[in-house]
């Protein structure tokens, strides 16, 4: 901006960072992406808990699910082997999951999508036999401080 003298200078400048905001603001919420918490969904009688941990890009977790209309539970306790598994890019997790339903060898792949306190909850795919709903809105647990 040669010849533009300091208001040119200035003005260029806060056009440059004002055209840069959005991005860096999209930067910053990718960045601080985090997972982690227990996280709940119930409709009717049924219900879905996950209660996750992120590190990095990797994701793990347990779940316990309520399902046909209150008739089946799907839970892996915490003092199990995960049940959920996964990786983390942004704010989308691609994660495998597992039954815990007894003598269930059922399972698949699910997405979630991390939006503020919310997790959307998608099952890609799946066989066998497990009671994880299809699709969920979970919102994070906030436990209180005493």
């Amino acid at each position: 901006m040669k010849g533009a003298g300091i208001y040119g200078r200035a003005f260029g400048g806060w056009l440059t960072a004002l055209a840069l905001t959005p991005w860096l603001l999209f930067a910053a919420d990718k960045a601080s992406s985090d997972f982690s918490g227990t996280w709940h969904w119930a409709k009717g009688k049924e219900e879905l808990t996950l209660y996750l941990r992120q590190t990095d890009q990797k994701l793990s977790g347990w779940h316990a699910a309520i399902g046909q209309g209150g008739d089946k539970v799907d839970e892996v306790v915490k003092t199990d082997e995960q049940s959920i598994t996964g990786e983390v890019a942004g704010n989308i997790a691609k994660a495998t999951f597992r039954s815990g339903y007894p003598e269930s060898k059922g399972g698949g792949k699910a997405e979630l999508t991390l939006q503020g306190n919310t997790i959307r909850w998608r099952v890609i795919e799946s066989s066998g036999e497990h009671y994880l709903p299809q699709t969920a809105k979970l919102s994070r647990v906030v436990t209180k401080e005493k």
